[in-house]
Order: structure tokens, then sequence, then C-alpha cells
């Protein structure tokens, strides 16, 4: 089933169950498959939003870690670590530099 059409049978369905409609046309079935398809998507989307703002959030973490490094703060040798860990290089800030 096409996301489209899931969407279609649950508006349709709402609709019916709001008293806006006379005959429900779709069996549960077809009512199961189409909450299966949208609620998937949706956990899809919310994941994949919470995965980007968790990177945006580490690079401007990691960005102002390297400004503030390089503005001669040394104590934040454990950000130079995790940078090391991060690109696979011997000197992380070097590498984080380069992105």
């Amino acid at each position: 089933m096409e996301l489209k059409t899931a969407i279609e049978i649950l508006d349709y369905h709402q609709e019916w169950r709001l008293g806006k409609r006379d005959d429900m046309i779709h069996e549960p079935k077809k009512l199961t498959e189409a909450l299966d398809l949208v609620l998937s998507q949706v956990k899809k989307d919310l994941i994949a939003g919470v995965v980007e703002s968790l990177r945006e959030l580490a690079d401007n973490y990691e960005k102002d870690a390297l400004k503030r490094y390089e503005d001669g703060d040394h104590a934040l040798s454990h950000i130079h670590m995790a940078a090391q860990k991060r690109y696979g290089f011997e000197d992380g800030w070097a590498a984080a530099k380069k992105q």
C-alpha cells in the first residue's frame, strides 16, 4: 500500500467516525494496514529529525570547542580526544578543520 492511499483510507475512516460519512467502505484489515504504514512513517520521520538535531548539536559543539582550543583554551583536551576518535586521525583538530 502506498502512503498516499493509507492516508486517504484513514481520512475517510475519521470522517465516517465523526458522522460525516454514512458508509464505512474499508475493511478492518485495510484500516490496520493503513494505520501501520502511517505510524511507521511518522516514527521514521521523528527519528530522522532527532538524529539530524543531534548531528547539528554535535557539530556546533565541536566547532565551538575547536574555536576555543585555537584561542588558547587547552582545557578542552577531552574534546580533542573526541575529535580524534570521530575523525580517526592522530590530530583530530586538523581533521575537524578540513570539514
